[in-house]
């Protein structure tokens, strides 16, 4: 019988093979795209997390990336997150603006922070808790600011609510 069917049979494995090859390529390349898309996020995240040190102060050992005012951090972070958004998944494209949100909040531009929190919070439950509380966080922290005193209340009362009162 395999005599008889060997045509067929290799012909099926190398079929298979072809697959499978084609199969894993595809997941290289849509990994590679994912890390690209990752990697502008990861960009934000790194440079809102790095330390303000005044011009004239040596970096401590270790810091490869500072700022000598939160305002150039806030610009730099503001940038990095506009391109991330422009490019990541749907989850991604939230914490970058929340990142966004962050950054504008730090450089005053109260309205437009404000935007970007509700943007994130209009994911709704789709959202990551951690995620919704920094937001509901920060629009509070903009409220407040803007001498809303019972918006922000009830923005930071939302907190509460999350993940089953974890942020208590």
């Amino acid at each position: 019988w395999v005599d008889h069917h060997a045509t067929l049979i290799y012909g099926g494995l190398i079929a298979v093979m072809l697959v499978g090859t084609a199969v894993v390529m595809a997941s290289r390349m849509t990994a590679k795209d994912r890390a690209s898309k990752t990697a502008l996020l990861n960009d934000a995240v790194t440079s809102a997390n790095a330390p303000i040190i005044p011009v004239g102060q040596d970096a401590p050992e270790g810091v490869d990336e500072s700022y000598p005012t939160l305002k150039a951090r806030a610009e730099k972070v503001l940038q990095e997150s506009k391109a991330a958004a422009k490019v990541g998944t749907a989850q991604s494209q939230l914490w970058s603006a929340l990142e966004e949100a962050n950054a504008l909040a730090q450089l005053d531009k109260r309205n437009e922070a404000r935007a970007a929190y509700e943007k994130v919070l209009a994911g709704g439950d789709a959202a990551p808790p951690v995620l919704r509380y920094r937001a509901l966080q920060g629009l509070g922290f903009v409220l407040e600011s803007d001498k809303k005193y019972a918006d922000a209340a009830a923005r930071f009362e939302q907190i509460e609510g999350l993940a089953g009162g974890a942020f208590k």
